[in-house]
């Protein structure tokens, strides 16, 4: 299980991903193994899928960056907030499992 993943969106994602990991864990050897995940925003592999995989690998810590040239609400923002609401519809869905869990226990003891 890595401690630290850093989540890239770029075309040479693979090339610089390795380098980026191999240097952290030179670097940074308390917080490594790190891992990369590549993710885009509108083309394969997607944000979320990337952040699917990450879910499995269940790190510590994530770091998310973008490699696009500057800052704008419709790139860096637009990804961000991508991964922003990917986190808060897994929580909210896990919260109404749950709901519903508490909901079936009781209806079974209130039939009982």
């Amino acid at each position: 299980m890595p401690k630290l993943v850093v989540v890239l969106q770029l075309k040479c994602g693979q090339k610089q991903g390795e380098g980026m990991v191999k240097l952290l864990d030179q670097i940074s050897p308390s917080t490594a193994p790190h891992k990369y995940y590549i993710g885009f925003r509108y083309d394969k592999p997607l944000t979320e899928m990337a952040l699917d995989e990450i879910g499995k690998d269940r790190p510590q810590r994530i770091i998310a960056f973008t490699q696009y040239p500057q800052y704008s609400c419709s790139t860096t923002g637009s990804s961000l907030n991508a991964i922003a609401r990917y986190y808060t519809a897994k929580a909210r869905k896990s919260k109404l499992e749950k709901d519903d869990q508490i909901f079936a226990t009781n209806k079974s003891m209130i039939n009982s």
